[in-house]
């Protein structure tokens, strides 16, 4: 009779307290191979897209910076033509060749003048080719001399003090401009300096 009472199981059934365990369909395998299939495509296009996305910002970035840098460059040169003609002017009117400050100020504005007119990229435009034409009368003044002022300018800019051969060529710019202001260097340089301004206001 205690046999009867047992609970009987067909072989191949499962105990009810074991785990359930259920085999996909063929269907339920197909679905999910094709879902990881578009996901991974669905991914791979998205990470194209952000790459090109991300290089396209970097050349448009580059683009615009060189754009800027070109406008930045000119401006500030015309600047610098600017204040370089304001100091002449002021050596003109007053011997400044004893005023370290002044001579630290000139040194300075001069090195910006041929920085920015290198990185001018047109230089062959008229304007620019007055600028070279200028620095060249500067930096080989006084004409056949060792130590000309553009030697100067390059060993003593941003030094606030002048050696003396440098004050005495200050001092004789301005004693040749009150001796004689028509046909003086400063005279020619400052008028070769407005002309490169207005010649810019023009363009």
């Amino acid at each position: 009779m205690g046999d009867l009472n047992k609970n009987v199981y067909r072989k191949e059934e499962p105990s009810p307290y074991g785990p359930i365990i259920t085999n996909p369909s063929e269907k339920d395998k197909r679905e999910k191979e094709e879902s990881y299939k578009n996901l991974k495509n669905a991914t791979k296009i998205q990470i194209f897209a952000g790459l090109l996305s991300y290089f396209k910002n970097i050349l448009d970035s580059f683009s615009s910076k060189k754009q800027t840098s070109h406008l930045f460059n000119e401006e500030h040169l015309l600047r610098n033509v600017l204040t370089f003609q304001e100091l002449l002017l002021l050596l003109a009117q007053e011997d400044q060749s004893h005023n370290p400050y002044f001579g630290e100020e000139l040194s300075k504005i001069w090195h910006h003048i041929v920085d920015d007119c290198n990185a001018v990229s047109d230089s062959h435009s008229p304007t620019i080719e007055k600028l070279k034409f200028f620095i060249s009368q500067v930096q080989h003044f006084p004409t056949g001399a060792d130590h000309t002022l553009g030697y100067y300018f390059d060993e003593y800019a941003g030094k606030q003090w002048i050696p003396f051969p440098f004050m005495e060529l200050l001092e004789g710019l301005h004693q040749e401009f009150q001796a004689s202001p028509v046909i003086s260097s400063l005279q020619g340089w400052i008028h070769l300096l407005g002309e490169i301004l207005s010649s810019v206001k023009k363009e």
